[in-house]
């Protein structure tokens, strides 16, 4: 079992989802990373859909592999997609082969989407 790609929620209002690793944790285990953060109103149905705006969504990429090995987001919906960041992370997808995937519009989870091409 890989412990590092369970998912975790907090129920608060926004939700907080997050899988895997953190910068800071990666950091700690000498993995060279990068982060994305970018704000929840990417996602236009996160707009239509919440009064107040200041969700996030950061995703961890390891330079070495190109793969998302953490993701951590703050805004409605982020317990219901979480899941499919972790499996994102558990099967080690290339960040090239996530640009490829097709995400429901319009959606939350589009966040995800969103991030990836920033990198």
């Amino acid at each position: 079992m890989r412990y590092n790609v369970i998912p975790s929620v907090i129920y608060t209002n926004p939700e907080v989802g997050s899988v895997g690793e953190t910068e800071e944790s990666a950091k700690a285990k000498g993995l060279d990373v990068k982060t994305v953060s970018i704000p929840m109103t990417y996602s236009g149905r996160y707009i239509a859909e919440n009064s107040v705006l200041d969700g996030i969504c950061k995703l961890v990429i390891n330079k070495k592999t190109n793969t998302l090995i953490g993701a951590h987001i703050i805004g409605s919906y982020a317990g219901e997609f979480i899941v499919a960041v972790s499996a994102m992370v558990d099967l080690e997808v290339d960040i090239e082969n996530i640009k490829k995937l097709v995400f429901p519009h319009p959606t939350v989870c589009e966040i995800v989407r969103e991030a990836i091409f920033q990198i």
